[in-house]
C-alpha cells in the first residue's frame, strides 16, 4: 500500500510540472507559428518582433542550445537577409548552425537550410569564397547527392560559376538542381520556385553562350511550372516571359518574341505585390538584345 501510495503521490507531484513544459511547448509553438505567418505575408517588422519574442521564449523554457532555439535564430536570420541586414543575420545563421551540430553531430542534413541560407547572404554581398564554402558543406551535409534539400545549394554554387563565366559548368549545375526538383515527391512550393529558377538561370546560361533554341526551350518548362501553380507572382512570371521574348528574338522568330513580350508587358502591370522573389540575380548573365 505505501508503494502505491508513493507512486501516486510522485505522479501527482509531476503533473504540475509536465502541464507546464507542454503549455511552454505550446506558447513557443505559437509565437514562431505567428512570426513563419508574417514573415510569409510580407510584414517584416511585425515578424521579426515575433521571431524575438519566440527566441526568447524557447531559450527561456528550453535552453539556449535547445532545437527550438535553434528554430528561431534560423528564422531571424532569414528576415536579416530578407532587408540586406546580413552582419545580424550571419550571426543568427551562424548559433542555429552551431546548436544544430552540437545536438544532432557535424554534417546533419537539419543544417542543409541554414547553410544554403547563409551562403546566400554571402553571395549578395560579393564575398564569393564564403558563398562557395558554405553551399559546399551544405552539399555535403546532404551527403545523398539525389537528396532534394541540397537543390537550393546547387542553385546557388550555380549562379555563382554564372557570375565566373563558367556558363558550362553553371548549365550542369542547374540542370541538377532542377532534376532534384523535378523528380522529388516532396514537390512542394518552395521546391517548385527552386525549379523554376534553376530553369530561368540556365536559361541565362545558354543565352550567354548563343544557345537560343535551347534557352527558349528552359524558359518554356519554366513557364509551364509556373502556370501549373494556383498562384504565380507576376514579377517572376514577367521575367520568364521577357526572357522567353529574347530568347526567340535573337533566334530569328520575331513572332513568337513579340507575342511574348506582350504577354510580360500584361503580366508586369497585373502584378501589384512588391513583396515577391526577383529571379534576375545573376548580373554578369545579360540576355542578348
Amino acid at each position: 500500500m505505501k508503494t502505491l501510495a508513493g507512486v501516486t503521490l510522485l505522479a501527482v507531484l509531476l503533473l504540475p510540472l509536465t502541464a507546464y513544459n507542454s503549455v511552454e511547448a505550446s506558447t513557443w509553438m505559437q509565437t514562431h507559428s505567428e512570426a513563419v505567418n508574417l514573415k510569409q505575408q510580407g510584414d517584416w517588422a511585425e515578424a521579426l518582433r515575433a521571431a524575438r519574442l519566440s527566441l526568447k521564449k524557447a531559450e527561456q523554457s528550453f535552453g539556449r542550445n535547445s532545437l527550438n532555439a535553434s528554430k528561431s535564430h534560423i528564422l531571424l536570420g532569414e528576415l536579416y537577409a530578407q532587408r540586406g541586414k546580413y552582419p545580424s543575420a550571419e550571426i543568427h545563421f551562424l548559433k542555429g548552425i552551431r546548436i544544430r551540430n552540437e545536438l544532432f553531430g557535424p554534417n546533419h542534413v537539419s543544417a542543409i537550410k541554414p547553410l544554403t541560407s547563409l551562403a546566400e547572404s554571402y553571395a549578395n554581398q560579393g564575398k564569393l569564397e564564403l558563398a562557395h564554402e558554405f553551399f559546399g558543406r551544405a552539399l555535403h551535409d546532404g551527403q545523398d547527392a539525389d537528396d532534394p534539400r541540397t537543390a537550393g545549394a546547387l542553385l546557388g554554387l550555380a549562379a555563382l560559376k554564372a557570375r565566373e563565366g563558367k556558363h558550362e559548368d553553371s548549365v550542369a549545375l542547374f540542370t541538377k538542381a532542377f532534376r532534384l526538383c523535378d523528380n522529388s515527391r516532396k514537390y512542394g512550393d518552395s521546391l517548385c520556385l527552386v525549379a523554376v529558377r534553376s530553369l530561368v538561370g540556365r536559361s541565362a546560361a545558354y543565352m550567354a553562350q548563343g544557345e537560343f533554341w535551347r534557352a527558349a526551350s528552359s524558359y518554356e518548362k519554366a513557364l509551364e511550372l509556373l502556370e501549373s501553380k494556383k498562384r504565380a507572382d507576376g514579377l517572376l512570371m514577367y521575367s520568364v516571359l521577357k526572357g522567353l521574348g529574347d530568347a526567340y528574338q535573337s533566334a530569328g522568330s520575331a513572332t513568337l518574341a513579340s507575342n511574348y513580350y506582350r504577354r510580360a508587358i500584361a503580366a508586369r502591370a497585373s502584378e501589384s505585390d512588391p513583396m515577391v522573389v526577383m529571379v534576375s540575380s545573376y548580373p554578369n548573365m545579360q540576355t542578348a538584345k
